[in-house]
């Protein structure tokens, strides 16, 4: 069962990385830039922001939204971004792959981990937000 919990609690993060600091001013920004402050959102809890870099019509929104408020109810998790790749970008779609390290700085019992996320990012207005993202396998760190 505590396994089970870790596992969700992972997906959970996972999903939620689909998630920065955006508005819907007239300054375009780039693809990666929004998965660089999906976390920076998610490392300072403020769900607020951490849904402005969501795109509204994506699958996963409302989950995302409910999931991020409880991983910041239980926990205190650091985020931490490496090899954040453009793999592809057009008009509209564009994709972005990262290394994503997460490890408990406090809150019940969680594997640190690093995973390899492959984000899926639409255009909403003149921003790049989070559309979908794919995790592979994760590897535990603890």
């Amino acid at each position: 069962m505590k396994g089970m919990v870790i596992s969700v609690l992972i997906a959970a993060a996972a999903v939620i990385s689909l998630t920065g600091c955006s508005d819907d001013s007239d300054v375009p920004n780039e693809p990666t830039t929004a998965v660089r402050d999906n976390i920076r959102a998610m490392e300072e809890e403020n769900l607020e922001e951490v849904m402005a870099t969501i795109h509204k019509e994506s699958p996963s929104y409302s989950t995302t939204e409910t999931l991020a408020q409880q991983l910041f109810d239980v926990y205190d998790l650091k985020y931490e971004l490496n090899d954040v790749v453009l793999l592809e970008k057009n008009e509209e779609e564009a994709k972005v792959r990262c290394v994503q390290i997460t490890t408990k700085r406090g809150g019940p019992a969680f594997r640190d981990n690093k995973i390899l996320m492959t984000h899926v990012l639409k255009k909403e207005g003149n921003r790049w937000k989070l559309w979908s993202s794919q995790a592979g396998t994760p590897e535990f760190l603890n």
